[in-house]
């Protein structure tokens, strides 16, 4: 009986964990209503809007550009709102992460060369889609913004309107300098495909308890709704960067989305939404490229941490309101 209270006791810290999530009206039915493509061995989901699936035109086309990390499925809620609007929209799953392999030295490391991979990926996914023409619309979170600033160059002709949530313009870790030699180091001896320094990897038991010090959001149910989907498909989990990954990111952010040549040729209608308690990416560096774009809008959100899509009920719909606000405005 001694032994088996702890088991009790974490068995049903356990069971409430999930409640909140399934109990949230945003996330308890959210699931993607599509179908999953294929370009090579990079997964998407297509999910057309009723219209049309009906064989009716007129219907906008969104790109969901998931962050670091993240899948598909974790998009679910977010494709479900857009849908409901009467959207049509492809989720990618980028090179690397979701079912879209694995790159690095484990199966749980995120890995790349270089962004351009990600881009030609998007691109090939965009054509098995049927998308490659007419205007595309862009929402993207994290490293997929930064992704759809490189995409709007390469595709700027396309790109109709582009909304970003706490987009990944420098990642935060601090000296810049030190990072990139650091990782230029490392390269030379051969450890590109292999973690980071000093990176830790949790267990999913660790992963899924949420503490309030966490610096990914404020809501319980938001934060469950993140890993819940590693119980139901493992395969499904990353965690953390290569040594080539981090380097390309910020080679990638120093040539292109922090570079004030870039971005002021980037002329598209452009919304950035940052969180007020950003500890994932640099809030000053996003504020800096938003000065650069010559049709930009920049937004804080009070109170809120880096998963805007997975915050609070309140200021879930304090980013709504501004996302939708900026389509109305752009005629959409």
């Amino acid at each position: 009986m001694v032994l088996l209270t702890p088991l009790m006791r974490v068995m049903t810290e356990l069971s409430a964990l999930h409640k909140h999530w399934q109990t949230d009206p945003r996330y308890g039915t959210a699931r993607l209503g599509g179908d999953d493509i294929y370009a090579g061995d990079i997964r998407g989901h297509l999910w057309p809007s009723e219209a049309t699936k009906a064989g009716k035109t007129g219907a906008h086309r969104f790109l969901i550009l998931p962050g670091f990390t993240e899948f598909a499925e974790k998009y679910a809620h977010v494709a479900c709102k857009m849908h409901d609007m009467g959207h049509d929209c492809l989720i990618i799953d980028w090179p690397g992460q979701g079912r879209s392999g694995h790159h690095g030295t484990t199966d749980l490391m995120v890995h790349c060369d270089k962004f351009a991979d990600h881009i030609r990926a998007l691109q090939a996914l965009i054509k098995v889609a049927g998308w490659h023409r007419g205007t595309l619309h862009i929402l993207g979170h994290s490293m997929g913004g930064h992704l759809a600033l490189l995409a709007c160059d390469r595709l700027s002709s396309r790109i109709g309107t582009v909304a970003l949530s706490a987009p990944m313009i420098m990642p935060r870790p601090r000296p810049v300098w030190a990072i990139r030699l650091c990782g230029i180091v490392l390269g030379l001896f051969g450890r590109n495909r292999h973690y980071a320094p000093f990176t830790r990897l949790p267990s999913l038991d660790e992963v899924r308890v949420f503490h309030e010090n966490n610096v990914l959001t404020t809501d319980k149910a938001g934060y469950e709704w993140q890993t819940k989907w590693f119980e139901e498909y493992p395969e499904l989990r990353r965690y953390g960067a290569s040594v080539g990954w981090v380097r390309e990111a910020y080679r990638s952010a120093a040539r292109y989305v922090a570079n004030e040549a870039f971005l002021s040729a980037l002329k598209m209608p452009i919304l950035i939404l940052s969180a007020g308690g950003e500890q994932v990416v640099s809030n000053a560096k996003m504020k800096l490229a938003a000065s650069y774009l010559p049709n930009a809008d920049f937004v804080t959100i009070d109170h809120a941490k880096h998963e805007l899509f997975n915050e609070t009920a309140e200021i879930d719909a304090q980013v709504w309101d501004h996302i939708t606000r900026f389509w109305d405005r752009q005629g959409l």
